[in-house]
């Protein structure tokens, strides 16, 4: 997509997924293609599960901004069991399976991240440090 910079300097890595830090402590944008689902998100996993808690609930008490910015619905994941948390937004098709997609699923990643970055960084930059 034109303009994009997220992520752009990272090599391409063997694993399903590609993440970024993006200057918060924790906190890490990532692109994940599975066999046959591909979504983008925000990985939180700072300190202690109360910390990471307490940053997924604090963005999403910005929920109806974040969700209005971003144009559609995200799924808001608390990870029960796990210290990290995570907040998505689930590709409608498409994974490593369906080769004669990859084009289009990689633009439609691209298209997701921008407008995921764009609408949770202004309540990111919110966030107590």
């Amino acid at each position: 997509a034109k303009g994009l910079e997220l992520g752009s300097h990272r090599k391409p890595w063997a694993q399903h997924y590609l993440s970024f830090y993006l200057g918060r402590a924790g906190l890490n944008f990532e692109y994940i293609v599975r066999g046959t689902n591909t979504y983008v998100g925000l990985y939180i996993d700072h300190d202690s599960e109360d910390a990471n808690l307490a940053i997924l609930r604090a963005l999403r008490a910005q929920q109806d901004l974040i969700e209005r910015d971003f144009g559609e619905p995200l799924v808001w994941q608390e990870l029960p069991g796990k210290r990290a948390c995570r907040i998505r937004y689930d590709l409608p098709a498409g994974g490593l399976r369906d080769t004669d997609q990859w084009p289009e699923i990689q633009e439609r990643l691209i298209d997701a991240m921008v407008r995921f970055h764009g609408a949770l960084m202004p309540h990111i930059e919110k966030l107590p440090r």
